[in-house]
């Protein structure tokens, strides 16, 4: 007689905390505010900041071959304005 059995899957999270995106996107957990701040990232707000995983595909494609960390040390040295 063959069993069967059946194996459920929590389903994919469609949003992430900003820890989460930080392992993600390989970088410090402190990167993930700064770039909400300056605007290249852009948070799902429903209590706590989190990110969606379309906004996180979004950020990867349209920051290809970019120097992120210099854009950081440039937007804190020139007083934290947004970058669009």
């Amino acid at each position: 007689m063959l069993k069967t059995f059946v194996v459920k899957r929590q389903p994919k999270p469609k949003v992430f905390s900003q820890a989460e995106t930080a392992r993600m996107l390989k970088t410090s957990a402190g990167n993930i505010p700064k770039l909400i701040q300056m605007g290249k990232l852009k948070p799902l707000i429903l209590g706590a900041k989190t990110i969606p995983e379309v906004e996180i595909d979004r950020f990867i494609s349209e920051n290809l071959g970019l120097d992120l960390n210099q854009m950081i040390e440039d937007w804190e040295a020139n007083g934290k304005k947004v970058i669009v």
